[in-house]
């Protein structure tokens, strides 16, 4: 891992407000800053998913998962998504 990585604990299809699937889970890696824009690998049940960073929805997060992350990823379907894989980020071109 390098750069951004987080475990996926929780996926929320069509987050109101923005355009994109909402995944959210501890962050394992903070080499650097997630920003809008960047590409996210997200392991799928079919190889893994490539989407860019649509925005960050501020969620209250209870007291257990204070090093939670949500980021909402453009052209991810949800529905595809593998529960408990890591999702990593690389800065967008």
């Amino acid at each position: 891992m390098s750069g951004f990585a987080f475990r996926i604990e929780s996926v929320y299809p069509d987050f109101e407000g923005f355009d994109g699937t909402l995944l959210a889970g501890p962050v394992l890696q903070r080499d650097r800053n997630l920003s809008v824009g960047d590409l996210l690998t997200v392991p799928t049940v079919t190889g893994h998913a490539v989407g860019r960073c649509a925005g960050f929805p501020l969620i209250r997060w209870g007291e257990n998962k204070r090093d939670w992350v949500g980021v909402v990823v453009a052209s991810v379907n949800a529905a595809e998504v593998q529960i408990g894989s890591v999702a990593e980020a690389r800065e967008s071109a």
